[in-house]
């Protein structure tokens, strides 16, 4: 029996748990030391994906991150690393979505 994909789906998982668990104490934190108008921003930026669908949440993340995108061929050219369809893609779509 291969247990490969359950060992890929608890990696993923713990990881982006740990990932959004730092930034939600640090934005957290920021928030509540910031002004109205940057609480009034930050609320609306960090609950924009509850209210789209997660399949407009993944589209918008391959735009962003895909090799001929702008954040995607940085990555590229500068580290030779590739942010779409790898294993850590998948984290990346877990720690943004809900």
């Amino acid at each position: 029996m291969d247990f490969y994909p359950l060992f890929n789906s608890i990696r993923i998982s713990l990881i982006s748990t740990l990932i959004a668990f730092a930034i939600g104490v640090f934005s957290a934190y920021y928030i509540s030391k910031s002004h109205r108008f940057l609480k009034i921003s930050f609320d609306v930026f960090f609950t924009l994906p509850l209210v789209l669908p997660p399949t407009v949440v993944g589209f918008l993340l391959i735009k962003l991150l895909g090799p001929n995108n702008l954040i995607g061929e940085f990555f590229i050219n500068t580290f030779g690393v590739r942010l779409t369809m790898n294993w850590w893609s998948a984290i990346f779509a877990t720690t943004v979505t809900p």
